[in-house]
């Protein structure tokens, strides 16, 4: 599965689980598949900013968003280097 596959997926999971929870019947299901709903857009989520790092070999993107991340570039530096999530262009 590549990581374009893997957000189609998440998102039609998603989808799913919405339209599903639409007819359930009883409260405890529904709640069930609320949930996965939320959990599978959240990690559609993570998904495309795991694909925009990837595609753009700079994790800035990522320190936008996180804020506290203990790799984040240091004043004067431009790209955290010892950041698990950054790719120093390797091609696959």
């Amino acid at each position: 599965m590549t990581l374009d596959e893997a957000i189609i997926h998440a998102e039609e999971v998603a989808e799913f689980s919405d339209r599903e929870c639409m007819y359930e019947r009883f409260y405890g299901e529904k709640e069930i598949k609320r949930k996965c709903a939320e959990e599978h857009r959240q990690l559609a989520e993570w998904l495309k900013l795991l694909k925009r790092i990837l595609d753009s070999g700079d994790c800035n993107d990522c320190a936008l968003q996180n804020s506290q991340c203990r790799y984040a570039p240091r004043w004067g530096e431009q790209v955290r280097y010892n950041c698990p999530m950054f790719v120093r262009g390797e091609q696959e």
